[in-house]
């Protein structure tokens, strides 16, 4: 498997995850820690972050945008992880026309996508303990798609995710590095854990990177 998918690695604690490939037109940055500043977004009381594709839904997808500090993950190896809201034009204390038309587009991408299933796309946090699943009874889980800059990885990719979160008693993200419209919504759909977790039982077709598509979900 992993010779035959150049995004699949191996972490040093043996776990796998992938490796999303920058979008087209997108330039990788290195991870910049300084550019970490600022961790959350300025007020989010707008249309764009009240969106949510299935309220009531078992399953959430987050699609945060806001800014994150993740902490007690895979990810962290002790260290505090800081990711800086979503910004494309250096001003991460305000919100500009094009980056509040990518969140309301992006998330309408992921919806779609994601519409077969009882999940619930949304812009709105619905809290750390919503995205967990604290034990095998727990029906009530999701997982935090992270919209951001690399501030850690210094990957030169488009976004990651480790194989299997969905369903992790953490609060364990997939984070997305692409900024454009194309590569966050691509890097929305193909970051997204097996969707077989979303929807017990249901057999669907795995795209390359083991992530659901639109051509793949409508199979």
């Amino acid at each position: 498997m992993l010779e035959s998918d150049d995004t699949l690695r191996v972490d040093d604690g043996d776990e796998l995850l992938y490796f999303d490939v920058l979008a087209p037109g997108e330039i990788a940055s290195p991870a910049d820690p300084a550019g970490a500043e600022v961790a959350y977004a300025p007020p989010t009381t707008g249309p764009e972050f009240q969106l949510a594709s299935n309220p009531g839904a078992s399953k959430t997808i987050f699609l945060d945008f806001n800014g994150s500090i993740t902490e007690g993950t895979t990810w962290n190896n002790g260290a505090t992880i800081v990711s800086p809201p979503y910004d494309t034009n250096g001003s991460p204390d305000t919100w500009s026309a094009s980056e509040l038309s990518v969140i309301a587009n992006s998330w309408a991408v992921a919806a779609e996508d994601f519409a077969p299933w009882n999940v619930n796309v949304t812009t709105i946090d619905p809290g750390e303990e919503a995205l967990k699943r604290s034990s095998s009874s727990d029906t009530n889980w999701g997982v935090r798609v992270v919209i951001t800059s690399d501030t850690f990885l210094d990957c030169g990719c488009g976004g990651v995710a480790y194989i299997g979160s969905f369903d992790d008693a953490m609060d364990e993200p997939a984070f997305v590095f692409n900024s454009s419209f194309v590569g966050v919504s691509e890097a929305d759909r193909l970051l997204l854990s097996d969707p077989n977790k979303i929807c017990p039982g249901q057999v669907v077709p795995f795209s390359k990177s083991h992530r659901v598509n639109r051509r793949n979900a409508a199979t």
